[in-house]
């Protein structure tokens, strides 16, 4: 597994020889690109007494560049922070943040392709992003005129836009480093740009909770909750209230969403929100007794789930129906590749042993710890029954997204293999093989035979088991089918570069140039570089792998 920045920085704190630490450092400043991770660099430097001014120097400069090619307002603060305290140099700290306000004055280009047409977006630099530069110029040269600069040019870009939000975080930056009369007045006049409207209620409450002006939130948030016609806009002021501690408001807002419902979707949000509230468990359930009587077949699975997972009313839950759907039920394989033992659950039953209460925890806080009881219950079903939701949904689709970011040497790799094979199987899938499919055999790479085999396994059922593929049709044919059997492929010249079952697989995979694209615009394509390394074996590499890899261009 490739290091991270941060793992080569625990390399060079556990490092005694400074020749040796003086060499990595260079290396790292030279080699390293991404504006994320030139900022976590600079951090680890900065901090270490042992590296030398000059490398903190280049890397600054480097970051620098990053920072306004990126247009990233925390690349500029970093800098900045980084010559003052490091270097002592409060002229280039200054030079930094202004490099930020140069780059924000700017429009900046966004290319999108829309209808097969390139079309050039206008992308302004929102009013966050201005109070965050603004913060920069105080807490790093204490320049409260250089906070004005900054907030009076988001001003002017908030009012020409007349974009209400980008006001409100003008405002409390204004409250913050200038005057609050002033401030006021902005609120005033985004509440005003907002008009009758009930969009943006809950941010511009936010800004007078802020402001010191917790009278003037709450009749924003009643104003919102006498205007709502529909039941997301009630409950939206039922949670808004509770995050001022207004919980008697933020019940009769939630009391008030049954006028609006109209179908089984309006209740189970209903319920949905009671439980969020921490309300008595009876409001929980009437909500779901609403819905399950309006209950359809898009529905029941969602309610049942509700039963089971918000009031632990297994009972219940199974009179509707299962919580989710077993794995092998998923999809019917057609045909497995030659020589493959295809299944949804080896996989996930193995992983399923060995996901701990603390391994399991760890998932449902990876969103800063939102909604973590809703996920924790729902990862919890799927670890104790084996079933998965369908479709995945938010909860705990989420978590399991940001689970499978994890990197580096410190990487748990059962928690991450877990929430891979859970995103893999998920009928209609929320991302593609090529994202998590990669991730996944790295995973199981780690962790050896059991898990490399029940990985094979998942990816010969991927390959022929594809919903959406005609049954007239070749399941081979279709990108994600054949994007497994790619993986298929790596996995077991990865084992064994003289594996028979590869000269099939290849045949089987056809024109593998086509497949490019995927593996390029994959958000981990660095790991399908990385796949050249374990499957090129000199001297005794099957012709085959060569000329896969040649055609995915991942040649040494």
């Amino acid at each position: 597994m490739a290091k991270t920045i941060s793992d080569w920085l625990d390399v060079l704190r556990a490092s005694t020889d400074a020749d040796q630490g003086d060499a990595l450092v260079g290396r790292l400043v030279a080699e390293t690109d991404e504006i994320h991770d030139l900022r976590t660099l600079l951090a680890g430097i900065s901090a270490d007494a042992r590296i030398a001014d000059a490398h903190v120097s280049a890397l600054s400069e480097r970051s620098l560049v990053a920072a306004d090619r990126a247009c990233d307002v925390w690349g500029f603060r970093d800098v900045a922070t980084a010559r003052r305290e490091r270097l002592r140099d409060l002229e280039g700290a200054r030079a930094a943040l202004e490099t930020g306000f140069r780059c924000f004055s700017k429009p900046r280009a966004d290319v999108r392709a829309r209808a097969a047409a390139a079309i050039a977006l206008v992308h302004e630099t929102r009013g966050y992003e201005w109070a965050l530069l603004a913060d920069g110029f105080v807490e790093t040269l204490g320049d409260i005129a250089g906070a004005r600069r900054c907030l009076e040019a988001g001003l002017e870009r908030a009012r020409a836009n007349a974009h209400a939000d980008d006001l409100v975080s003008i405002a409390g930056a204004w409250h913050k480093h200038l005057d609050r009369e002033t401030a006021l007045a902005l609120v005033r006049e985004a509440e005003a740009i907002e008009g009758p409207t009930r969009a943006g209620r809950w941010g511009l409450a936010n800004a007078w909770r802020a402001a010191d002006e917790p009278g003037e939130a709450a009749r924003v948030l009643a104003s919102a909750l006498a205007d709502a016609v529909s039941v997301r806009e009630a409950l939206d002021v039922a949670l808004a209230c509770a995050s001022h501690g207004q919980l008697d408001r933020a019940r009769e807002a939630l009391e008030r969403a049954p006028r609006f419902a109209k179908d089984a979707g309006d209740w189970l949000s209903i319920a949905e929100a009671a439980f969020d509230l921490h309300l008595e468990s009876a409001v929980v359930r009437h909500a779901l007794d609403s819905a399950r009587g309006l209950a359809d077949e898009g529905s029941r699975q969602a309610i049942a789930r509700g039963y089971g997972l918000w009031l632990g009313d297994e009972a219940a839950a199974a009179a509707l129906g299962p919580l989710g759907v077993e794995p092998d039920a998923l999809g019917e394989p057609r045909r497995a590749p030659a020589g493959f033992d295809a299944s949804a659950s080896a996989l996930l039953d193995w992983l399923r042993a060995k996901i701990t209460p603390e391994r399991l925890i760890a998932i449902a806080h990876a969103d800063y710890g939102s909604d973590a009881e809703k996920h924790a219950a729902a990862l919890r079903d799927i670890c104790v029954h084996g079933r998965l939701p369908a479709p995945l949904g938010w909860v705990p689709g989420e978590v399991l997204q940001l689970t499978r970011w994890t990197q580096g040497e410190g990487t748990d790799h059962v928690t991450r293999a877990f929430a891979c094979t859970v995103l893999c199987l998920t009928p209609g899938g929320i991302d593609s093989l090529s994202d998590n499919g990669i991730i996944l055999l790295e995973s199981c790479r780690a962790l050896g035979g059991e898990a490399l085999d029940g990985c094979e396994r998942l990816l010969a059922w991927c390959a022929a088991t594809r919903p959406e593929v005609p049954a007239e049709h070749e399941a081979y044919d279709e990108p994600e089918a054949r994007i497994a059997l790619l993986l298929l492929f790596l996995s077991c010249a990865g084992r064994n570069a003289n594996d028979p079952r590869l000269d099939g697989l290849e045949r089987q995979l056809g024109d593998v140039s086509v497949l490019r694209p995927f593996t390029e615009q994959s958000m981990r394509a660095g790991l399908w570089r990385e796949m050249r390394a374990l499957c090129l074996v000199p001297g005794r590499a099957q012709p085959a792998i060569g000329r896969v890899l040649a055609a995915l261009d991942l040649r040494a």
